[in-house]
């Protein structure tokens, strides 16, 4: 996957970093490498800026995450 990014000049745009499992960074990377052979023009910063914003829309989260007390 390209280490540059078309959006890191763009004010619109700012950089985030996240931990996540090595399995979801595979399956996440697989998915969008299927995506491209199936002829989609998509990136992880447009991929992740739509799963963020439709997220952001409806935040919800499993009870067991809620903070104790």
């Amino acid at each position: 996957m390209a280490r540059t990014s078309p959006y890191k000049d763009d004010p619109a745009f700012c950089s985030s970093s996240f931990y996540v499992t090595k399995s979801v960074n595979t399956a996440f990377n697989k998915a969008l490498l299927d995506m491209r052979d199936a002829g989609y023009e998509v990136d992880r910063s447009r991929l992740l800026d739509l799963l963020m914003k439709q997220w952001a829309m409806s935040p919800t989260l499993p009870p067991d995450w809620k903070a104790a007390g």
